[in-house]
């Protein structure tokens, strides 16, 4: 359960940089911000493979063999990840809500800047 939480708060913060650096107007600061998310990313990608490897441990220690257990906590992993995400995106928005600026958080989250979307356009870049 430690470290699901754990996955969540990473995930939050690999959020809450995104919409910085998609608000940011400098290069410098895009690049920071950027260097940050690889970093909070990476911290969640080795804390969902510890997660596995718990659960796996877990399942061979009730009697199930190794390749199964690993699958098992392998699909078990894939699943607590995709409840992370989403339980972090309700968070922020939630966050969003509680400090009255809700309706900002749909246009921060369209305009965020992510590792993938580096060289995109998004929607903020067509505003004059």
């Amino acid at each position: 359960m430690a470290v699901w939480l754990a996955i969540v708060v990473s995930c939050v913060a690999t959020l809450c940089v995104a919409i910085l650096a998609g608000r940011s107007q400098r290069i410098w600061q895009r690049f920071l911000l950027l260097a940050l998310e690889v970093l909070l990313i990476g911290g969640a990608l080795v804390l969902s493979g510890f997660d596995v490897w718990l659960i796996a441990k877990t399942l061979m220690a009730s009697g199930m063999t190794a390749s199964p257990a690993l699958l098992l906590g392998i699909a078990i992993g894939i699943g607590l990840i995709v409840l992370a995400v989403f339980v972090c995106m309700r968070l922020v928005q939630t966050g969003y809500a509680a400090l009255g600026k809700k309706a900002l958080y749909t246009p921060d989250v369209d305009n965020s800047l992510w590792i993938g979307r580096w060289g995109e356009t998004r929607p903020r870049d067509f505003r004059a």
